[in-house]
């Protein structure tokens, strides 16, 4: 299970990384740090009380994927108004 959690959370890192260099602001999306410790903390107190943790993984995976497609279209959308206005990469 290791593995694929490292690779469902090096993805928004990877894409965050990615907007920065074009030039343009991926900060959108409801996967946030405040979020993401909240939510790992919230599942580390309930543990011992029998709730399973991989729920609260299961929903750090999920946010992290939503958060994912929210930067991609918001980029898009960011990048596709620059190439309007006249601006070109080439």
């Amino acid at each position: 299970m290791l593995p694929g959690t490292i690779l469902v959370f090096s993805q928004p890192i990877e894409l965050r990384f990615s907007d920065m260099l074009a030039g343009v602001k991926g900060d959108v999306g409801i996967g946030s740090r405040a979020e993401r410790v909240a939510v790992i903390a919230s599942g580390l107190i309930l543990a011992p009380f029998g709730v399973p943790l991989e729920w609260f993984i299961y929903l750090l995976a999920a946010a992290a994927w939503l958060t994912v497609l929210q930067r991609i279209l918001s980029v898009r959308k960011q990048l596709l108004g620059k190439e309007a206005n006249g601006f070109d990469q080439r």
